[in-house]
C-alpha cells in the first residue's frame, strides 16, 4: 500500500508482522523550496540503512586524517544520542550507516552527524562551505535477513571498491568490531563498545 507521509515523503508500507511495526522503503525525493527538508515517519524500533555523500562527490575521506575525524564524530555522537549504530563504513566520497535512531527523528540525527563532522573536517582542511550533499538516501530495514544483507554490503564496500583485500584490514569500517575482534583498528584506534 502506498501512503503519503508528512505532506511530501512517500513510503511503501507493509504489514509489520506480529508487532505491527512500520516496515518499508522511504524513497528519495526531489529538493523542495523549503530548504530540501523532509520529515520521516516514526522509526522507533526500526533500523535504517543510510547513505550520505560528500558535496560534489569529492573524495575527502581518502585522507586518513579526515576519515578518522568523521569516524570519531559519528561514534561519539551516536553514543551521546543513544542511537544504535549497527554497522558503518567511511568510503572516500560517501558513508554508509546502518542505525536505529530509537525515538529520535532520523533527519535530526543525520543533520547532527553531518553538521558536527563538517565542522571538524572543514577545520582540519581550513575550508569553508558544504562538505555533504544536502540530502541523504535511506531505506528502512525490513527484518533480520535484510539487516544481515546490509551489514555484509557495508563491510564488503571497501573490498568491492578495491580499497582493501579483506574487510578486516580497512580501518574506516565497523567490520572488526562487528565480528568481535579484540584487536584495535589498524591505526591504533580502539574498537567501539
Amino acid at each position: 500500500m502506498r501512503r503519503r507521509l508528512a505532506g511530501h515523503a512517500e513510503a511503501w508500507l507493509h504489514p509489520g508482522g506480529p508487532s505491527g511495526a512500520f516496515r518499508g522503503t522511504i524513497r528519495r525525493h526531489e529538493r523542495r523550496a523549503d530548504l530540501g527538508t523532509r520529515t520521516h515517519p516514526s522509526l522507533d524500533g526500526c533500523s535504517v540503512f543510510v547513505t550520505a555523500v560528500t558535496s560534489g562527490r569529492r573524495p575527502l575521506f581518502a585522507d586518513p586524517r579526515l576519515a578518522m575525524a568523521v569516524r570519531d564524530v559519528f561514534l561519539r555522537t551516536a553514543q551521546e544520542l543513544g542511537v544504535t549504530l549497527h554497522a558503518w563504513v567511511i568510503m572516500p566520497d560517501h558513508v554508509h550507516l546502518l542505525l536505529n535512531p530509537g525515538e529520535r527523528d532520523l533527519s535530526w540525527v543525520m543533520r547532527l552527524l553531518k553538521g558536527r563532522s563538517a565542522r571538524i573536517v572543514n577545520g582540519l582542511r581550513r575550508a569553508r562551505g558544504p562538505m555533504w550533499q544536502r540530502r541523504f538516501d535511506d531505506r528502512v530495514v525490513s527484518g533480520p535477513r535484510a539487516l544481515d544483507a546490509y551489514v555484509a554490503y557495508i563491510h564488503a564496500n571497501p573490498v568491492n571498491a578495491g580499497l582493501a583485500d579483506d574487510i578486516f584490514e580497512y580501518p574506516f569500517s565497523s567490520a572488526r568490531a562487528y565480528h568481535q575482534f579484540d584487536a584495535p583498528f589498524p591505526d591504533g584506534h580502539p574498537r567501539p563498545r
